[in-house]
């Protein structure tokens, strides 16, 4: 879903509940166990969304984290919750929520200077924003109900497909930092 703050846009990511993925077939695709014993392959995808399902992104930050500050490294996040989001847009002005005046927008630069929103455009962004997230649920959203439920392709976020795990150090929101290590990602 498109969550929204003074700040930003975000695409924001729940952890898995469970649900299968469409693009997961139980006669293609093989799995371990937690110890990493080959599964029967007709058990498969079953075991696959138990284990993986258990084991989420923000266990995998707070793994991380321990980690890190086990090791006597210094961990400042950009977060104080542990939030899995792509940033889409950034506010870094009112100006095109602003009250027209004189032909001009108020700069923030102004000093004393009152920035008066506009309502209609203010409502406007936020309708086209649950436009987007009646479409993303319609879209991606798990269908069917409780153990029949299924996520259509595209619809998960899966860390390491594709792209490997990116270790990096510095200043990392905003695209900033440097990787000092890049896993191996994976395909299905």
């Amino acid at each position: 879903m498109l969550s929204y703050d003074t700040a930003a846009i975000a695409l924001s990511f729940v952890p898995a509940a469970g649900e299968r993925l469409s693009s997961t077939s139980s006669s293609t695709r093989t799995t371990q166990n937690a110890n990493g014993v080959d599964l029967d392959p007709a058990n498969a995808t079953e075991a696959k969304i138990v284990r993986d399902d258990s084991y989420t992104y923000h266990h995998l930050r707070r793994s991380l984290y321990d980690l890190c500050t086990e090791a006597g490294v210094e961990v400042a996040s950009r977060y104080t919750v542990p939030s899995a989001h792509l940033t889409i847009a950034r506010f870094v002005s009112q100006e095109d929520i602003s009250v027209q005046q004189n032909g001009n927008v108020r700069k923030e630069q102004e000093v004393e200077t009152t920035v008066n929103m506009d309502n209609e455009k203010v409502k406007r962004l936020i309708d086209k924003i649950e436009e987007v997230n009646a479409w993303l649920q319609d879209k991606f959203w798990p269908k069917g109900g409780g153990e029949e439920e299924v996520i259509d392709n595209g619809g998960e976020w899966i860390v390491g497909e594709e792209k490997g795990l990116d270790c990096r150090k510095g200043t990392l929101w905003y695209g900033g930092g440097e990787t000092i290590r890049l896993g191996n990602g994976f395909a299905r």
